[in-house]
């Protein structure tokens, strides 16, 4: 089963960009492997979600490949076979490559538990209700560190995009508007939702979110954003969370100087949770630029046998203890680089990674989690600069 997901609508504009290039330092090679997200489904209703009308208005499918079985609805011991229109995906679920509106007759759907199967596996457990009930809300959210409050939502900003997120009560269909024209759409099933707004091409944006549920009840949020101007260009680019050696006192993450002017780490944070505050930087730490430096523990020890050494010049920023609370998981955990103003200024994901190698950024064209920004391979700290 699979619970409604967060969903990510990246919106690109034409405009006069805020950004600017800047230079990579590493090389790729065939070695190295992409990261590819686990199989999922997504529907509307969500998993585990009451729905209404009966029979509903809209049932859809979306998941990363064509279906090439039976789609079949089992409800009170009644079968309703299924055929599946493909639609486009694009403002409905972005993470998904294939969407198709389910269809069928479903004049005999009576109220009650329902079960949506792919070829005989049950991949969504509905419940269609004859009145939803009550007002469609956007429900109080825990913000992290990093975000800012908003309308009982968070925001995530940084100098190049911004993401709004939060849970209303039930499902919801999002449309943005700016200037009063819708610029995007998108759903939120279960309710969750991740909207992202790129702030590069407009350095002020002011929006209209409006949200309506499976009923039709609509309200609206406004949204104000502005990019930080003066974030620096900083960033997490490397990690080895399952060193041959012992462990946690030889892994490593890798932090780039992108700029061109030196930058103090005092008051700077590593944390493995948007919601933890994380480990200060040590006291005096800080990278040159264009330069690479590896946050190790007090303990690491760059020439022990058999791990990627870094050349003998590499700075070390070395931390009283592991890195994060208990060390750099195996299993992958998010990382975040929180500056001195308590700002999220690079990110890394959640990703297992194999004994001995690491997980390296792509590129610093972002500074979020985005997958397709990393890749798994040798570890490239112990590379020639």
């Amino acid at each position: 089963m699979h619970l409604g997901l967060f969903l990510v609508l990246a919106l690109t504009f034409s405009a006069l960009g805020c950004a600017r290039e800047l230079d990579w330092p590493f090389d790729h090679d065939a070695s190295e492997e992409t990261i590819e997200a686990a199989p999922r489904y997504w529907t509307w209703p969500a998993d585990g979600e009451s729905a209404a009308p009966i029979p509903p208005e809209r049932l859809l499918l979306a998941s990363q490949e064509k279906p090439h079985a039976a789609i079949v609805l089992e409800a009170l011991g009644v079968s309703f076979e299924l055929s599946a229109r493909e639609i486009e995906c694009e403002g409905l679920f972005p993470e998904a490559r294939f969407c198709a509106e389910l269809e069928g007759d479903l004049d005999a759907l009576a109220p009650g538990p329902a079960s949506l199967t792919l070829g005989g596996e049950a991949i969504a457990s509905l419940h269609f209700i004859d009145d939803l009930g009550g007002a469609l809300e956007l429900l109080p959210a825990e913000c992290g560190v990093f975000e800012e409050a908003h309308e009982g939502g968070c925001v995530d900003r940084d100098d190049r995009s911004a993401i709004f997120r939060g849970s209303f009560s039930r499902s919801a269909h999002l449309e943005v508007f700016e200037r009063g024209e819708r610029i995007a759409e998108t759903l939120a099933p279960g309710g969750r939702f991740e909207v992202e707004l790129d702030l590069r091409r407009r350095c002020s944006r002011e929006l209209e979110i409006v949200f309506t549920d499976l009923a039709g009840e609509a309200g609206s949020i406004a949204l104000e954003l502005e990019p930080h101007r003066d974030l620096p260009e900083l960033h997490l680019i490397e990690s080895l969370a399952d060193p041959y050696g012992p462990e946690p006192q030889q892994e490593y993450l890798v932090i780039y100087n992108a700029s061109a002017s030196p930058i103090a780490l005092d008051g700077y944070r590593i944390s493995d949770s948007a919601f933890r505050p994380g480990d200060l930087f040590p006291p005096g730490a800080t990278i040159a630029p264009g330069a690479r430096a590896l946050l190790v523990s007090e303990l690491y020890d760059p020439a022990f046998p058999g791990e990627p050494s870094p050349p003998p010049a590499a700075p070390l920023i070395r931390f009283a203890g592991s890195l994060t609370a208990n060390g750099l998981a195996n299993q992958g955990e998010p990382i975040y680089l929180i500056d001195d103003a308590g700002r999220r200024v690079s990110a890394m994901p959640r990703v297992a990674v194999p004994e001995g190698s690491c997980l390296i950024a792509r590129s610093i064209e972002n500074r979020r989690t985005d997958l397709d920004r990393f890749l798994i391979g040798d570890c490239q700290a112990a590379r020639a600069r």
